[in-house]
């Protein structure tokens, strides 16, 4: 309610006032009178109410010196002038001096007090909206601290920083934060509002902040707030609110609003649910063990379709039994999409998709689509790279299994050709000896894995198919003109 004070010296005129219209349907309420600008101006300085309704001609001051001195304060409250036939002049330096308008006192009715507060109302909502838009950088920067110490929380430092960039009036407000896991369904802070969750309070400002397919509406009140519900709501997405709080308490309820939403996440339950504080903290969580994903990349190089979907499965449920945040499992499906598109040639187009999945189970049939994708791709650029069908097939071997003991003797037996024939043969279509193209293939590889891991230098020789490190490092010096250590340093110091 935007708070109102009548200032006026003839009692009955006021006692009319308040009576002549139901304030609070039009969002109004009374909260103080006067009977002269002192007193007025007393009570405008220690009640900064949002509406002054003043007599223009009263003893001590006059409506107008009021206003005049009510700016000097620095204080924006909106004026409403209430005169006579022949106090026009009066009123036209009211208008200068910022008042809304003016009330005829002797045509003074339901109607005319309406069409005037739906003025003020208007201009007071405004003014919040373009209050709110000035100090979004400095709100902007708060979400932004604080989503990146629930992210990663160990990379910033331990201090007070974002309560410093806030405006110094947030202090006295109350908030009320949604989660709400959506998707790339859209959403604002309007369907919160129109959720029926709490009772609107003009005064209040909203922001969103979005990331990854949730968003987090802040609903900031320098009023208390009051809630129409503290249970279950139906909602078409999965989304947590919590119940008012302080600046103070924003970065914790905020952080664990985040993991109530992760259970949610992985029940892929819709509904909007009341944050429960008390049975949810802030708990360490076991992180997902790198090998697996190191697996699902290496069998997918290889080209075992079936081993990288059953790894791929045994991560996702690894994920859900140990209730690795949100965040955290579409970074490892990006960055899976990423590697893996990478090895087939493409470009990881399927961002948008992972990002914004909507629940546990919908973000895996997104990833797992992605990777059928990449792997269709590499299949079908294995095939018909010679004009003859054996080379073709051992080729495609080489690329399935060169971390095997690959021999031209075993190549030969596979094709059910002669050894010396299948030699001569191979490096007329390919232009390079058998061994030549499985030591080409196997660095390439090599070479992919010092770009992308950080995987020590004889894992990576053991992984592409090389028992002995020094056998290695000679081929892959012969291939690069570098040792692998100088490829590595390499790559970093282009960085």
């Amino acid at each position: 309610m935007w708070k109102v004070l009548l200032v006026e010296d003839e009692t009955f005129v006021r006692k009319a006032l308040k009576q002549i219209i139901r304030w609070e349907d039009m969002g109004f309420q009374v909260a103080g009178e006067a009977e002269d600008g002192a007193e007025a101006l007393e009570f405008i300085r220690n009640e900064r109410p949002d509406l002054v309704i003043s007599d223009i001609v009263m003893p001590v001051m006059d409506g107008v010196e009021l206003l005049k001195q009510t700016r000097e304060l620095g204080l924006d409250s909106r004026f409403v002038m209430l005169t006579c036939m022949n106090e026009f002049e009066y009123a036209r330096q009211a208008l200068e001096y910022g008042a809304s308008g003016y009330v005829l006192k002797l045509s003074m009715d339901e109607s005319a007090l309406q069409n005037i507060l739906s003025k003020v109302d208007k201009e007071l909502a405004d003014r919040v909206e373009r209050k709110a838009q000035i100090e979004w950088r400095q709100y902007q920067r708060f979400y932004e601290w604080n989503w990146r110490n629930y992210v990663n929380p160990d990379t910033l430092p331990r201090r007070h920083e974002p309560f410093e960039s806030l405006p110094a009036s947030v202090r006295s407000c109350r908030l009320v934060l949604c989660c709400a896991l959506h998707g790339a369904e859209p959403f604002s802070g309007r369907d919160v509002l129109e959720s029926d969750l709490l009772e609107r309070n003009p005064k209040a400002f909203v922001h969103e902040f979005r990331k990854n397919g949730h968003t987090t509406v802040f609903y900031w009140s320098p009023d208390e707030i009051r809630m129409k519900t503290n249970g279950d709501r139906p909602f078409p997405y999965a989304g947590v609110y919590s119940s008012p709080c302080t600046v103070e308490e924003v970065p914790a309820v905020w952080h664990q609003a985040l993991r109530q939403l992760d259970e949610r996440w992985y029940s892929g339950r819709t509904g909007l649910a009341p944050l429960n504080r008390e049975g949810l903290g802030l708990s360490a969580y076991v992180p997902l063990p790198w090998h697996l994903e190191r697996d699902i990349i290496q069998s997918f190089e290889l080209m075992r379709e079936q081993q990288a979907d059953m790894l791929l499965n045994q991560v996702w449920r690894f994920m859900e039994e140990h209730r690795l945040p949100m965040h955290l499992v579409k970074e490892t499906a990006e960055r899976i999409d990423k590697i893996c598109a990478k090895i087939a040639g493409l470009n990881a187009d399927h961002a948008d998709d992972l990002l914004e999945s909507r629940s546990h189970g919908e973000l895996k049939l997104h990833i797992r689509k992605a990777l059928e994708r990449y792997m269709t791709h590499r299949i079908k650029q294995s095939r018909d790279l010679t004009d003859h069908k054996e080379i073709n097939k051992i080729i495609d071997y080489i690329k399935r299994n060169y971390d095997q003991d690959v021999t031209l003797k075993a190549m030969a037996k596979y094709v059910a050709m002669d050894e010396s024939y299948l030699s001569g043969l191979f490096k007329k279509k390919t232009g390079e000896t058998l061994i030549q193209y499985l030591h080409r293939v196997r660095i390439e590889q090599a070479k992919f894995y010092l770009e992308q891991t950080d995987w020590p230098l004889h894992e990576i020789g053991e992984r592409v198919g090389f028992a002995n490190v020094n056998y290695f490092f000679k081929i892959f010096k012969r291939l690069t003109r570098l040792t692998p250590t100088d490829y590595r340093n390499s790559l970093k110091n282009r960085s």
